[in-house]
């Protein structure tokens, strides 16, 4: 299967918040063509209308980029029809474009329960669906039909070759709900750039002037993070510095400007994945608050990775994914224990374990993800 065409239908756009679809089409493109997905537009989209018949952009050496015409309304999580009519015009014109590029048999990833009609444009192709959230918790938008998700996804499962999951949780989920037997394929981590945050080099800009210790969370604040836990921090640790590093759920803002009324908090909007390394090397604990609960037990959360490429001490919450890594991290069973554990990560002074979270990261990277990946869809 190494060296074949394949094409990665995401669900997001190519340019959003660097996650496990951009990482698999980044690793994939090494060994073979890859023509990415994006989302498709809704229909009243501005900047998407200057594209009216859809885009396809290179963005490097054997990665191109679709950007679908914008045709959708926001009805494709409450009703399976509209769904099919919707991806199947897409995925024909994916198909065309892929034509156009003399793609042959591609292999399809599909990481967007949504996406099933590929199945029938690409019939010689060997189809993977990598599931990487429960998509019925997750959305929470009023226009989502909790039935409709849950249809979606099994017709999205029928249709594949291959199953995979980034956390096992996924895996009883979709054994539960499909009767499928599902890969456990867990989240990698770009190792080459995250292990400069563990050797000297300057500080971003936004940390450069903070003292003291510093206390970072890199990541989105949704309703799976535990904001009374930051606030509690924030309030009952005023020597440390908290920071917030990324962004911000509509839902969760106001909460999060509560916690930046406290003097000792800094909220840093997104920055490009390769400033990441500069923030991270001015953290002294990194921090997982994620709320503990049936939704964030399927959390694979690709900052734990991160976090271990700096050789930092992290403080998390007993989530189901960081079992595997309790020997290199502090896992806190309630929250007066995740206040403890800090104070402890604080003055963690020990060469051997920082080496040991770094040389656990190297094992864990992407490439060696989508090699097993590769590996399953090439399983006859």
């Amino acid at each position: 299967m190494r060296g074949r065409d394949c094409i990665v239908v995401s669900g997001v756009p190519f340019g959003d918040r660097w996650t496990s679809k951009q990482e698999i089409a980044r690793i994939l493109a090494r060994e073979g063509r890859v023509l990415y997905v994006e989302s498709v537009p809704k229909l009243w989209d501005v900047g998407a209308l200057r594209h009216p018949f859809g885009r396809l952009w290179s963005h490097s050496d054997n990665l191109y980029v679709y950007t679908p015409p914008p045709l959708r309304v926001p009805l494709d999580f409450m009703s399976t029809s509209y769904n099919r009519l919707l991806q199947g015009t897409v995925a024909k014109r994916v198909r065309a474009e892929a034509d156009r590029l003399g793609f042959k048999v591609p292999a399809v990833w599909l990481i967007d329960i949504r996406t099933s009609p590929y199945r029938e444009v690409f019939p010689e192709a060997k189809v993977i669906y990598h599931c990487v959230d429960r998509w019925a918790d997750l959305l929470v938008d009023p226009h989502c039909r909790k039935e409709v998700v849950l249809a979606l996804e099994r017709e999205t499962v029928g249709n594949a070759d291959i199953v995979t999951t980034s956390a096992r949780d996924l895996q009883t989920h979709i054994l539960e709900s499909t009767d499928r037997e599902a890969e456990y394929l867990p989240h990698g981590v770009d190792f080459n750039l995250f292990r400069k945050s563990a050797e000297p080099g300057p500080l971003h800009p936004s940390l450069q002037d903070v003292q003291g210790r510093v206390l970072g969370f890199a990541g989105t604040i949704g309703h799976w993070v535990d904001v009374e836990l930051l606030d509690r921090l924030a309030k009952e640790r005023p020597d440390y510095t908290l920071v917030l590093l990324g962004e911000i759920a509509p839902s969760d803002l106001a909460a999060v400007e509560r916690i930046c009324e406290h003097p000792n908090v800094s909220r840093i909007p997104p920055v490009p994945k390769r400033d990441l390394p500069e923030l991270l090397r001015r953290f002294d604990v990194c921090l997982i608050p994620f709320l503990v609960n049936d939704f964030t037990d399927s959390i694979n959360p690709l900052k734990l990775l991160e976090y271990l490429c700096s050789g930092k001490p992290i403080v998390t919450t007993n989530i189901r994914e960081a079992g595997p890594f309790s020997d290199l991290a502090y896992v806190a069973d309630s929250p007066d224990a995740f206040l403890d554990l800090v104070d402890v990560a604080c003055d963690e002074d020990n060469v051997d374990i920082r080496q040991r979270r770094m040389d656990t990261a190297s094992q864990h990277t992407w490439e060696a993800r989508v090699e097993l990946a590769m590996d399953l869809l090439g399983r006859d």
